[in-house]
């Protein structure tokens, strides 16, 4: 993993990025601000997103295409959304304000509103793959 001390401004969530080079080099960038000034439960479920997406290249799903990059955006924001419900000591203690956040237009649902409704069905069964 990389802290970037330079804004992130290149995308991500919240200043975080995966960035994916020659060789099967993928590199986590988040930016040392956002590190000083969030929960730990946010910024581990937000590493956990990023993973994802090192997981997703590293088995060759890395799509070009609108619908691609949907699904595997959808994935991965699915992934930090159980992950933050699983860090309550209760089902009940999870942030929902968060989760509900993650859901919201700006994150999941800028995606999940980009698929079809064949792939959001797929979606809604666990399925991520064209």
């Amino acid at each position: 993993m990389i802290l970037n001390p330079m804004r992130a401004v290149e995308g991500g969530i919240d200043g975080a990025y995966a960035v994916f080079g020659h060789g099967g080099k993928v590199e986590i960038k988040i930016d040392i601000n956002m590190v000083k000034s969030i929960a730990e439960y946010k910024l581990a479920s937000i590493i956990h997103h990023e993973t994802i997406h090192a997981r997703q290249f590293s088995d060759g799903i890395n799509y070009a295409d609108k619908i691609g990059n949907a699904l595997n955006e959808v994935e991965a924001y699915d992934a930090q959304i159980q992950m933050v419900k699983e860090l309550g000591s209760k089902p009940e203690d999870y942030d929902k304000s968060y989760v509900n956040r993650l859901m919201g237009d700006t994150y999941r649902g800028l995606y999940y509103n980009q698929l079809p409704s064949s792939y959001q069905d797929k979606v809604s069964k666990g399925i991520y793959r064209k």
